[in-house]
């Protein structure tokens, strides 16, 4: 009988052996961080169709976090500091790309002090996030927050910022 499969072997060479299969296992990729925190810096001026002089441009600054629910849709939230007042924008929805250069639109509610008045408003922003690697981003934005103040004459808010955020868990 190994004399038979011995002469098949040789005869039938395809037959005898079976092609080899390579297997490889890669790793699988590390999840996307989910939770992140940046911080930011720019300017920001009233838009109104008076002026006072609380309501000239000046420096701002935001601390912000980010929960990243998918690659396209985060929940923020942002404490904007300015020379005229503060404002926290309560539980945003951030709708961004998922690339190297991600644009995003966001819109959220704004809690905001200024001149010892609290008010209450929309908020929407657009940007650009540079991702650096997996942990660090930069970050530019533009916001425009409607905060009713006072008078009905004020129109808005407007803010541009850029800065550095850090992604972590």
């Amino acid at each position: 009988m190994r004399a038979l499969l011995v002469v098949a072997a040789l005869a039938f060479p395809a037959f005898a052996f079976e092609e080899e299969v390579d297997c490889v296992v890669e790793a699988p990729e590390p999840a996307e961080p989910l939770l992140a925190v940046k911080l930011l810096g720019g300017g920001s001026g009233v838009v109104n169709t008076t002026s006072a002089k609380s309501d000239q441009p000046g420096l701002t600054g935001m601390l912000g976090v980010e929960f990243r629910l998918t690659d396209w849709l985060a929940v923020r939230s942002d404490l904007d500091l300015r020379s005229n007042g503060l404002s926290w924008d309560v539980a945003g929805l951030k709708l961004r790309g998922p690339w190297f250069l991600s644009p995003y639109v966001s819109v959220s509610a704004t809690l905001g002090l200024t001149g010892g008045h609290f008010s209450l408003g929309p908020v929407g922003a657009a940007g650009l996030d540079l991702h650096l690697g997996r942990r660090f981003f930069l970050e530019l934005e533009g916001a425009y927050r409607v905060s009713p103040g006072e008078t009905l004459r004020r129109a808005g808010q407007v803010s541009v910022m850029a800065g550095l955020g850090y992604a972590f868990f």
